[in-house]
């Protein structure tokens, strides 16, 4: 579902950079994530908060800080009752926050929490950005990483995730080549979770800061260069695969119980991790970047399977 944004009757643009994500009992993996974009040099992250009964929000408080916390409560299920369809949650909250929050940011990234975001080259996002001044509308491929070998889900990313998906502009199965968004958010006409349109035209640049038209995206050239990454760590153990067949999709509701069956989503969930892990290299491009950045982690990897 995409969302129509009125353009802002006063062009102003703010500074620094936030982050809009939609978490849902994250208290496991949120303080990591927080710690490591903040130091990476996002400013403000938007919580928007989908009914948590864990401590993500106070373990969020407590990474962070207030200062660098906005939450929203977004625990509401939704449906167009004329067409008898329901309303994404996800894409309504990034809608929200380019609505509300646009004119105090430069920069808007639209991430979710198994996603991290950090420079190729640069110590920092911030200096990374400085060198696409000129973008409105960066799309941000997948890198996709499986389970590593891990029965259970290690405390940390860092340092315990290294092999990714080859290549996924090659990939065969649906869905493991796709793409997030990192926007001014003073220029956004229309909002979706893998896509946004800037200036009401089908403009998108790449993390080299190459201009391309939105339908060439899929090609392999888009992704050469890339000033930034995205790793998405999509299936962090044995024991996360059940999780995630069992708790479905985040903004799951009676309205999509009829096509989001269980049975489907882990049929969906094998698919695409089959094609992930049958052909791996090794990427320790978010571990160069710590290096540079001066940003700690645990230094051991834990026990895998076996």
């Amino acid at each position: 579902m995409q969302f129509f944004i009125e353009p802002p009757k006063v062009k102003t643009t703010g500074e620094g950079i936030a982050i809009a994500v939609l978490v849902k009992n994250e208290a496991a993996s949120i303080g990591e994530w927080l710690r490591f974009h903040h130091a990476a040099g996002v400013d403000t992250f938007i919580l928007y908060d989908d009914g948590s009964t864990d401590a993500t929000i106070t373990t969020a408080y407590d990474a962070v800080g207030p200062d660098a916390l906005i939450v929203i409560p977004w625990a509401q299920r939704i449906q167009d009752a004329a067409h008898e369809r329901a309303i994404h949650s996800q894409g309504l909250a990034f809608a929200h926050a380019i609505g509300n929050f646009r004119q105090d940011f430069r920069w808007m990234g639209f991430i979710d929490i198994d996603e991290f975001l950090f420079p190729t080259q640069a110590n920092s996002l911030p200096k990374a950005l400085a060198n696409l001044a000129h973008v409105d509308n960066i799309l941000l491929p997948w890198q996709m990483f499986g389970r590593q070998g891990f029965a259970e889900t290690p405390d940390h990313i860092l340092p315990n995730y290294v092999q990714r998906y080859r290549d996924p502009f090659e990939a065969k199965v649906k869905g493991v080549l796709n793409f997030k968004c990192l926007v001014n958010p003073s220029k956004v006409t229309k909002a979706y979770i893998h896509g946004f349109e800037t200036n009401s035209n089908q403009t998108i640049w790449n993390a080299a800061g190459k201009e391309f038209l939105f339908s060439a995206h899929r090609s392999p050239e888009f992704a050469k260069a890339a000033m930034l990454q995205l790793n998405h760590y999509y299936i962090k153990s044995d024991a996360q695969l059940v999780e995630k067949t069992d708790k479905g999709s985040i903004g799951d509701s009676t309205f999509t119980s009829a096509f989001k069956t269980r049975s489907n989503r882990k049929k969906m969930l094998l698919s695409r991790l089959s094609e992930i892990e049958h052909d791996m290299i090794e990427d320790r491009q978010i571990i160069d970047f710590c290096a540079r950045a001066g940003i700690d982690y645990p230094p051991t990897k834990q026990s895998k399977i076996g």
